[in-house]
């Protein structure tokens, strides 16, 4: 799979370098996020509810999924939160970036070990991208006309 994904990313344009994609079958989710989470995802895959009809919406709504995140050991528990967003795909060769809004999801787990640590990190962000709905794809729509409109302002 590593040899999958690293032959469709020498294919893709020069921005696209710090995308990743993840291919199950025919359709490909493109994501961005930083290392750690990136190895997590290339190693465990993309573990979804409903692979196919995420693919379907993202696919459709010409966008990659933006995933930032924190987590932490405290006392008590090891806890984890995903920023997820969608960002639109045809304004990337211009080096702008149109951002849907952000939906924040949060997980935690009693261990509190390393282990724990990436487990929890991996969950919470496979639980965002599972959260990915229309309403996503409707905001992010919302800001293409913002911006489309700002445009022609100029």
């Amino acid at each position: 799979m590593k040899g999958l994904i690293k032959s469709t990313l020498a294919i893709l344009p020069a921005l696209f370098i710090s995308t990743h994609v993840f291919a199950q079958e025919e359709c490909q989710i493109a994501y961005i996020t930083n290392q750690e989470l990136d190895n997590m995802i290339i190693d465990r895959g993309l573990e979804l509810e409903d692979y196919d009809k995420t693919c379907a919406l993202l696919k459709a709504a010409n966008a990659t999924i933006d995933i930032q995140y924190a987590y932490q050991i405290t006392p008590h528990q090891t806890s984890a939160s995903a920023s997820i967003r969608l960002l639109a795909n045809e304004y990337l060769e211009q080096d702008v970036a149109v951002y849907s809004t952000a939906d924040n999801w949060m997980t935690y787990d009693a261990e509190r070990t390393s282990k724990a640590q990436k487990d929890v990190l991996y969950d919470v962000a496979m639980i965002g991208i599972d959260g990915i709905k229309q309403d996503a794809v409707d905001s992010l729509n919302e800001q293409r006309a913002k911006f489309k409109a700002y445009q022609v302002k100029k």
